[in-house]
This record gives structure tokens, C-alpha cells and sequence, in this order.
């Protein structure tokens, strides 16, 4: 009797619109959790989620002026630079001062010309007062506000990263097997929608290390099949070559066949109980051949 070789194969599905790539073909070998499948436009959250946007952002306070993380240096040497100009200027109208002093003493200048200089000395030490407060913000450490408002800027921008990653992971195809594809079943750009009623398949992914037959064993020869039982297959292609394995699984129900073979003299009413073998590992045969199984019973005896 003609069974059937399979192998392990896992169908990849999901609930998805739009592939935005799928980077595989027919044949191609994919390893478990592997990314290179493809990826899709993750509609389930309201909008597509952006690829490449990870990083650190230098978060800032808005505290009147201050930065958490401080001014910079040359920021720092300006503001003292500024308070040593206006101790300069300061200085020069305290002497323009007191030599105007002296000279309307002596009756030199009129009162008019000396008052103007204690004005001009005013306005020097009022900018100089304002360039020292200025240097001492600048110079000062971040207020404890400061730092908590800061902190929970960073808090939210980590959340909204990690928000943002996770939703680009759930853009990734991955392969739930390690394997070789058996089916494309959708190209790049097609839209894809799943459910329990009408399956919508991406990929067809089977396990290429574990070869499987399935074999209708009748129900005249049940009594003599058990698990462990070694056996092996042939093909016409293979001609006598034989390709040997074990029993690892028995059915516990008849039913009826589920292969046909071209024999005109096969009988099709018969029951059947349906029979695992599994073919030794390293064993190279292409999905879905035809094969004549044989159990074998005893040491010298098949029944196929």
C-alpha cells in the first residue's frame, strides 16, 4: 500500500492588514524566533509602529532658566565675564565720581556737571549687582523642582520608548520552528486578515531534521503493530534503497482510508487504523512522496 511522507510542519498565521515586507521564498531554511521572515504594519493600535526611533534625549527643566543637568562651561564663563566687565565699568564711574567731586570742591566744574557722575555710578552699580545675580543662577546648582519635573520628563520618555519598541516587535514575523518553507502563501503588500472561520496563512514552515510517514495500517493486521516496532520505506524513485525507522504512534480509532494508491483491485470499504513511523534523523527525502511502508514484526518479517 502507497503512505504518504510528511513533515513536521507548523502554518505561521496573523491578524494583521498589510505585509510591509516578507523576505523569504519556497525552500529557503529558517531558524526558531528567526526575524529575516519579514515584517508587517501593526494596525491593532491606531497607527503604524515607526521603526529606528530608540536613543537618549537630554531631558531639560523649564525653571526659570536653569537645566537640570547645568549649564555649560562656556556658558559659565560668560556670565563671569559679564560681572567682571561691570566691576570694570563700576570701578572707572566711582573714580569719574570722586575726581568731580574734588574739582567742584575747588570750584572748578558747576554743580550740573558734578551731579552727573553720581547718576552714571548708579546705573554702573545696579549692572553690576545684575551681572552678579545673573553669574550665581548660572553658577548655582539645580533646584530640587527642578530635578523631580526632570525626572518624571525621563520617566515618561523611557515609557514612551518602550511603548514605541514594543509595538515595532509586534511588527516582526518571526518563525516559531527551525525548519525549511514549505508555502508562500502572500507577498509583500497584500493584506492579510485571520480568523477561527476563514484561516489566512502567511507561510508554511516544516521541520526538514524529523521525517514522518503516515501509514494506514488494515484492520485485519492491527493486532501485530505496537509502538516502537522498527520499520522502513521505499520509493520507485529510490528504487531498492531502503530508509529505515521506528513506530511512534498508534491510533486508537479506525477510520477510513486516507490514501488511495492506483491499484484497480485495492479495496476502499476497508477500515484502517492510522500509523505514525518516524524515519531515522538524516534521513533526505522530499515532502509529500509516496512510499511503500513496511513494519516489521519479527526479525525476518514485514507486513506492509
Amino acid at each position: 500500500m502507497r503512505h504518504r511522507l510528511a513533515l513536521v510542519a507548523q502554518t505561521l498565521w496573523a491578524v494583521v492588514h498589510e505585509l510591509a515586507s516578507l523576505q523569504i521564498t519556497r525552500g529557503c531554511q529558517v531558524w526558531l524566533s528567526w526575524v529575516a521572515l519579514g515584517r508587517r504594519t501593526e494596525t491593532r493600535l491606531g497607527h503604524p509602529a515607526r521603526t529606528g526611533e530608540s536613543g537618549n534625549s537630554l531631558v531639560r527643566s523649564k525653571g526659570q532658566g536653569t537645566t537640570v543637568n547645568g549649564p555649560r562651561m562656556q556658558e559659565r564663563r560668560e556670565a563671569f565675564s559679564t560681572v567682571e566687565e561691570n566691576e570694570a565699568v563700576l570701578e572707572n564711574a566711582r573714580a569719574e565720581m570722586e575726581r568731580h567731586n574734588q574739582l567742584f570742591a575747588a570750584g572748578i566744574i558747576s554743580r550740573e556737571d558734578n551731579e552727573r557722575y553720581p547718576r552714571e555710578f548708579q546705573v554702573a552699580e545696579a549692572k553690576f549687582e545684575e551681572a552678579q545675580q545673573h553669574h550665581a543662577l548660572i553658577d548655582d546648582k539645580p533646584r530640587e523642582e527642578d530635578i523631580a519635573a526632570a525626572q518624571a520628563a525621563l520617566e515618561m520618555a523611557k515609557a514612551q520608548l518602550a511603548e514605541t519598541e514594543a509595538r515595532y516587535e509586534k511588527t516582526l514575523i518571526r518563525s516559531p520552528i527551525e525548519g525549511i518553507v514549505l508555502r508562500k502563501h502572500h507577498r509583500s503588500g497584500e493584506s492579510v486578515s485571520n480568523s477561527s472561520t476563514v484561516p489566512d496563512p502567511i507561510v508554511t514552515i516544516g521541520d526538514n531534521s524529523v521525517l514522518r510517514v503516515r501509514m494506514d495500517v488494515d484492520e485485519t493486521e492491527v493486532v501485530q503493530v505496537s509502538v516502537g516496532q522498527p520499520a522502513y520505506v521505499t520509493a520507485d524513485a529510490y528504487r531498492t534503497q531502503k530508509f529505515t525507522g521506528r513506530v511512534i504512534r498508534v491510533g486508537n480509532e479506525l477510520g477510513h482510508k486516507n490514501i488511495r494508491t492506483d491499484e484497480p483491485t485495492e479495496r476502499v470499504d476497508t477500515k484502517i487504523l492510522g500509523t505514525l513511523i518516524q524515519l531515522d534523523p538524516g534521513t533526505q527525502l522530499p515532502d509529500g512522496l509516496r512510499v511503500d511502508a513496511y513494519i516489521k514484526t519479527a526479525p525476518d518479517v514485514a507486513f506492509k
